[in-house]
């Protein structure tokens, strides 16, 4: 198949300090896409795929910026022109009775094509001059990582004492660029995460009769060290903070189906 869109996010406005609201313009989009969507090995495989280009215009993304008071604010605004281009697939495939395969993967290239903003500058600050333009073209896209897999497997067993379904779980998410101003892109080792894998297993068990259901489920076992937020702000705060994910958990559900 092959397909074309248009779409916008709509405009809103933004509180900037002491100097009130701020108009942001809307986004819009051009998507292209071609893909296919097929079904084989007598229906137990399905595989969907696509590359797409899209473009965008006035992309809304947060930025730091300076009041009339001097005071460093996050807020939304827009960047001239920006495109994405990648590869999506999806895959699910039974090769035997009861044995489920799946997997997923994302390539994403992101790109700035025109991005211009004023950066912090002490010196300018404290003397009142105009804050220097800088070029954030060749910067990455903030918060989105450029590649993405995953891996899952899953069996069902029937019994006598009820239904077991044991399932495991990988995902892999590369590096991500966490920068919101200037400053965090002029440094991008300090503002970029890591790239990590996560490993989660389960059990599940339905009773014969279909009202007792139970699960124990470890999720993170190979206890990764991983971050999946912050905030780079090198030129405002000259900071960046992060938020660590969960380390490595295990749990039992039950559950009761009234019939």
């Amino acid at each position: 198949y092959a397909t074309y869109a248009e779409g916008f996010k709509s405009g809103t406005s933004e509180p900037i300090g002491v100097d009130g609201q701020a108009t942001v313009e809307p986004e819009n989009v051009d998507n292209y896409e071609l893909g296919f969507k097929l079904d084989m090995l007598g229906g137990t495989m399905r595989l969907n795929g696509a590359v797409f280009r899209t473009n965008l215009d006035n992309l809304q993304l947060r930025q730091v910026v300076l009041d009339s008071s001097a005071l460093p604010r996050v807020v939304l605004r827009n960047a001239s022109k920006s495109r994405i281009e990648g590869i999506e697939f999806e895959l699910t495939w039974s090769p035997i009775e009861k044995l489920l395969l799946s997997a997923t993967g994302s390539f994403n290239d992101y790109e700035y094509r025109e991005f211009n903003e004023s950066q912090f500058s002490t010196r300018a600050l404290l003397s009142f001059q105009p804050l220097p333009m800088v070029d954030r073209t060749a910067e990455p896209f903030s918060e989105v990582p450029e590649t993405t897999y995953s891996f899952a497997a899953q069996y069902t067993l029937d019994t006598a004492y009820g239904v077991f379904m044991p399932r495991l779980d990988y995902s892999y998410v590369d590096e991500i660029f966490m920068g919101l101003d200037a400053g965090a892109g002029q440094n991008e080792d300090q503002s970029t995460f890591d790239d990590y894998f996560l490993l989660n297993a389960r059990v599940g068990w339905v009773s014969p009769d279909q009202k007792f259901e139970a699960a124990l489920y470890g999720t993170n076992i190979t206890d990764e060290f991983y971050h999946f937020g912050a905030a780079a702000v090198a030129d405002s705060s000259g900071s960046f903070t992060r938020t660590a994910g969960l380390p490595r958990m295990y749990g039992l559900e039950f559950r009761y189906n009234f019939q």
